[in-house]
């Protein structure tokens, strides 16, 4: 049996991390990546949070306060897996909260997120506090 993998990136993950936001974008939105967007954006987690990366996953997200509550906040950007980490990569990411003082971290599910993913959510004890809406301008 191979042992599973959850590493640290680095911006020298940077194709990886490109990679796997294509397979991503791809999946959910249909539209081509901006890769010049997504490197600001790496970068950006990179100097203010996390980016955990398994051989075909990633989560990243950053630390917020959260100044009505006076919490510190894990805010997840991205969570994607092709294979099957994706409950490893979860684990890790709040265990980074927890070793980071954070009080509570926060998930983001698209729409057309897999019922499945949801239902973890779930069971591991996350609540549904709001739901988003955009307007494209």
């Amino acid at each position: 049996m191979v042992a599973l993998v959850i590493r640290e990136a680095t911006i020298d993950d940077y194709n990886i991390i490109e990679a796997l936001s294509v397979n991503f974008n791809t999946r959910y939105y249909g539209i081509p990546l901006n890769t010049e967007k997504l490197r600001r954006w790496t970068k950006h987690v990179l100097d203010n949070g996390v980016i955990y990366l398994s051989k075909s996953g990633l989560i990243a997200g950053f630390i917020a306060d959260d100044p009505i509550r006076d919490h510190t906040v894990l805010v997840e950007n991205a969570w994607y897996s092709e294979d099957r980490t994706g409950v490893q990569l979860l684990r890790r990411f709040i265990q980074y909260g927890r070793d980071n003082g954070c009080d509570e971290v926060r998930m983001t599910t698209l729409n057309n997120t897999p019922a499945r993913a949801t239902a973890l959510l779930s069971r591991m004890g996350f609540e549904e506090i709001e739901i988003s809406h955009r307007l494209t301008l």
